[in-house]
């Protein structure tokens, strides 16, 4: 066998190596999202999302905008600068929070969009759907004048 074969099937192992340790690590830590909530004046609530919103976290969104809506917090302020993954069922989350939170007298808006996010609201075209600003301070002056 030659070199250049032996480096190939090397690096093709190596690929499959850390797809597999990748694959393994969440299936250990399968819930890569971290959530701060804050509360700021005038009713708003500014989340901060890290990480993915995978199918399996997006089961955590889901709760956490049920939580809101249940405690009266509908003024959201969804801070996306740390998310590195966003899948279907999380858009789909997202589109029906917003609904929720204008039915009960509130908004949700979006600010600080990671590029993984950017990318696929351009592909999806919600930047036609979605209130996005942004800074934070963007979204705040925003509630002001509504």
């Amino acid at each position: 066998m030659g070199t250049a074969l032996r480096k190939k099937r090397r690096r093709v192992k190596t690929h499959q190596l850390k797809r597999t340790l990748r694959i393994l690590n969440n299936m250990v830590n399968p819930d890569n999202l971290n959530v701060t909530i804050e509360e700021l004046p005038d009713n708003i609530t500014l989340v901060e999302l890290e990480g993915e919103i995978n199918t399996i976290s997006s089961g955590d969104l889901r709760n956490l905008i049920d939580n809101l809506v249940g405690t009266g917090r509908t003024r959201v302020i969804l801070d996306l600068q740390g998310v590195t993954y966003l899948n279907s069922r999380a858009l789909g989350i997202i589109v029906s929070a917003v609904s929720e939170m204008k039915r009960t007298g509130g908004d949700l808006m979006m600010c600080c969009l990671s590029p993984a996010v950017v990318q696929l609201f351009e592909i999806t075209r919600l930047f036609d759907v979605f209130q996005v600003f942004d800074t934070v301070e963007e979204a705040i002056q925003a509630y002001g004048k509504t």
